[in-house]
């Protein structure tokens, strides 16, 4: 799994845009790389594009695992926003798991799109268009 991390300009918040094959060590490493990132503060907001990430081997368990480190930095992430692009059913679906297992243990809103745009809506005005 790779992952970079961007700094849109004139943006209030941060962007990772993962690609290749999920794995546990893949998004540990790169919350660790947000949560430690000069531009990250708690409460920021947080577009994550899993538009290219390969979910179909992920398992239950990965994205429980997952959700625990999410709830273990609930401090360091503060009450912003989450929005993650995902592309297709299945992955749509594993997200869906994801923030359903894990929103009501964080303080942040997590919300989950087919569609970049939208997302970036949501994130920047909290309205996301049906």
């Amino acid at each position: 799994m790779q992952y970079r991390i961007i700094v849109p300009q004139d943006s209030n918040h941060l962007e990772v845009k993962t690609e290749g094959k999920a794995d546990i060590d893949g998004f540990r490493a790169f919350f660790d790389e947000v949560f430690s990132h000069p531009e990250w503060t708690p409460g920021k907001a947080i577009l994550l594009d899993h538009s290219d990430l390969v979910l179909r081997f992920f398992q239950t368990e990965e994205v429980r695992s997952v959700s625990k480190m999410v709830i273990n930095q609930k401090d360091m992430i503060g009450k912003g926003k989450w929005a993650f692009v995902v592309a297709g059913n299945f992955a749509f679906g594993m997200a869906r798991m994801w923030q359903i297992i894990t929103e009501e243990k964080v303080p942040m809103e997590i919300n989950v799109f087919k569609d970049r745009e939208k997302a970036i809506k949501w994130l920047t005005n909290g309205k996301a268009e049906d």
